[in-house]
């Protein structure tokens, strides 16, 4: 146990180029490096902490880099442009075995059907938001198209880095409706 806790090193989140978790490889293994982007604040039963178990189990080395608001405030704010190019252009230069994408479902989820808050913003027939909803309405709609629109770009980077002979791997959990109510899709 004592050596399980020396070689893991939980390091400080905000700083977009460090990882926020490190596992260190025994002599003569490889590092597996891993971006999980909009990857919500820590808790115990994470995708970090089960890859961290198998590193430690087989000696490879982690390098996991969660990325998300409430991981590292303002330098992991994946509206921000800047903060989109500088992942797209660290994905495209290999710099990660697996990227994992978790955009948030808030408003694409049929949760918004259920008669109370928050309404929906979207359906069927207007995927991408009501074109004549209220402000905050469009807000929430246009936060989630930005969301996925990046979560494409970053999934079409990592197969131009994989098509330059790269290895890279993406996982996306995709933030639909999981079969909304009938009335949504009319």
């Amino acid at each position: 146990r004592r050596e399980q806790a020396r070689a893991e090193q939980h390091l400080t989140v905000g700083d977009p180029t460090k990882p926020t978790l490190r596992v260190p490889p025994r002599e003569g293994c490889r590092s597996l490096r891993v971006l999980y982007l909009f990857s919500g604040g820590s808790r115990k039963a994470s995708i970090a902490q089960s890859l961290k178990t198998l590193c430690l189990r087989d000696g490879t080395g982690l390098d996991f880099f969660e990325v998300d608001i409430l991981v590292g405030g303002s330098a992991h704010d994946l509206l921000s442009k800047d903060a989109q190019e500088t992942y797209i252009a660290r994905i495209l230069e290999g710099e990660f075995d697996i990227i994992i994408l978790s955009p948030p479902c808030g408003s694409w989820s049929r949760a918004n059907w259920s008669g109370g808050e928050p309404r929906p913003c979207r359906d069927r027939q207007h995927p991408w938001g009501f074109p004549r909803s209220r402000r905050g309405m469009r807000k929430r709609a246009f936060t989630g198209n930005e969301f996925i629109h990046f979560s494409i770009r970053a999934i079409a980077t990592a197969k131009q880095a994989r098509d330059r002979g790269l290895r890279v791997r993406c996982l996306l959990e995709p933030p639909w409706t999981s079969g909304a109510p009938t009335r949504a899709y009319r």
